[in-house]
């Protein structure tokens, strides 16, 4: 991905984390990877439970009613979803599934693609307060787990249609796509401008994801494959079913450029693959699997709190300052009702 001059980088995902080399050769140990261990372990067990409640009582779908959604548009909508699905399988087959048959230990980039997936469980949290978030219903769709989750104060949490081969891949590619996309561009960086401080790299990095994090939101709502129901009106582009909310891509670009962070925290580990958040892990005398697993806790605790602080509750905050959007179409269910 880089060339010879970023002090021979080898991209992440083809490193595995081996032994530890004992001596003075590994890096000092990362003092807050148990904490991040633990934040993770309570992040999956929330997780876990609210799964398991939402099971228990039995998952339905949201009906997307009469008003007309068809032809072209409907065509389009499966397309993407089952297409994005479908760079899902290719990704977690790809950095997974094969490093395991290969008996490989897994890089970075396969365990923050697993995290990345993960990340579908915090999704309703744009509705924990007030109702400002909604697919278009017509998505295969199993309602929403979002009430389970612990405080929750929104209205009406199951009519939230949560379309899981859209967000399945959703999540997965957009996340893994803004952080190679941010790390090509810092690799580059180093090398066209190396008088550059870090934080001019990251600076162009963020723009760039916020950018994506733009293009790629605008053209979902325009396709009506989602909308916002609530809406503040200082901090929305337009009104109604199309409104779209400006400040939605500095904060998730916010998110994104974290994640580039961290990416590049393990490419800096002296070859050995581990991001900032995993290092020290090598010090437990346990087998490959459990290792692997406390890698998994270590980033899933530290995204989850970087998605949970930089965007939702900013969203959130904006939100309850916001109106409800009374005239959308049937297939974006709301408890207000529609037009």
């Amino acid at each position: 991905m880089c060339d010879t001059n970023v002090a021979h980088m080898v991209s992440s995902e083809q490193r595995a984390v081996g032994p530890a080399t004992g001596g003075n050769q590994r890096p000092v140990a990362g003092r807050w990877t148990g904490a991040f261990i633990a934040l993770g372990a309570v992040f999956a067990l929330v997780a876990l439970v609210a799964i398991a409640r939402w099971g228990l009582q039995g998952p339905h779908s949201v009906n997307p009613g009469p008003d007309e959604f068809g032809g072209v548009k409907l065509v389009i909508l499966r397309v993407l979803e089952w297409g994005q699905f479908a760079a899902f399988l290719v990704l977690v087959g790809w950095f997974v599934v094969k490093p395991l048959v290969e008996r490989r230990g897994l890089g970075f980039d396969g365990i923050f693609i697993l995290v990345s997936f993960a990340m579908n469980i915090w999704d309703p949290l744009d509705n924990y307060f007030v109702f400002a978030f909604q697919y278009n219903a017509h998505f295969l769709n199993v309602g929403s787990w979002g009430g389970f989750i612990p405080g929750w104060q929104g209205p009406h949490p199951e009519l939230w249609a949560v379309p899981l081969g859209f967000i399945f891949g959703c999540y997965t590619w957009s996340w893994y796509a803004a952080v190679r996309l941010g790390s090509f561009i810092y690799h580059r960086l180093v090398v066209a401008r190396p008088d550059w401080a870090q934080w001019q790299r990251y600076g162009l990095v963020y723009l760039a994801v916020v950018a994506q994090s733009a293009i790629s939101e605008i053209i979902f709502i325009r396709l009506e494959h989602w909308t916002y129901p609530t809406q503040n009106s200082f901090f929305v582009i337009g009104h109604g079913q199309y409104g779209w909310p400006w400040f939605n891509c500095i904060i998730y670009g916010m998110t994104w450029m974290v994640m580039v962070w961290l990416r590049e925290s393990a490419n800096q580990d002296n070859g050995q693959g581990l991001s900032f958040v995993e290092r020290g892990i090598d010090r437990y005398q346990i087998g490959s699997l459990q290792k692997t697993t406390l890698r998994f806790l270590a980033i899933f605790g530290f995204v989850s709190a970087v998605y949970i602080l930089i965007y939702f509750v900013p969203f959130n905050v904006i939100m309850m300052n916001g109106t409800p959007v009374t005239d959308l179409p049937s297939y974006f269910p709301v408890p207000w009702g529609g037009r």
